[in-house]
């Protein structure tokens, strides 16, 4: 059986629909208990320093002081996946693209035809003259 080769967590990041899959396989990850303890707190640490009254960036621009913490949890879950193992991360890949797959429509017979708008108001008016 050919091994996989794991793709880079960096490739999976880049629209928010990205991010939101990956927090999910976050989660999965993180309830999993095959995952080591140590990992676990890695996502952990991240949450505490967002909660924590202290920031290394000081708030000083209202919105750039939230991009460090935006910044901080987003490479805290990068390292979590990636520090993961690829077979547990390849197994919640796929069930959470499971659960968000699109079924495909069944091809159906389409009529081609035309119409025409027909504007009841219009009608009325020329019924009553």
């Amino acid at each position: 059986m050919a091994k996989e080769k794991p793709i880079a967590p960096q490739s999976r990041w880049g629209s928010i629909g990205d991010v939101i899959r990956n927090l999910r396989v976050s989660w999965r990850l993180f309830k999993d208990r095959r995952v080591p303890i140590w990992l676990k707190g890695i996502p952990i640490l991240a949450l505490v320093y967002l909660i924590w009254p202290f920031d290394f960036l000081t708030d000083f621009a209202p919105g750039l002081g939230q991009v460090d913490d935006l910044t901080l949890i987003l490479l805290s879950l990068v390292l979590f996946i990636g520090l993961c193992p690829p077979q547990l991360v390849a197994e919640h890949r796929g069930q959470t693209k499971a659960l968000t797959k699109v079924p495909d429509m069944p091809d159906e017979e389409v009529i081609d035809t035309t119409f025409r708008v027909v504007d009841e108001e219009k009608q009325a008016n020329r019924a009553q003259d």
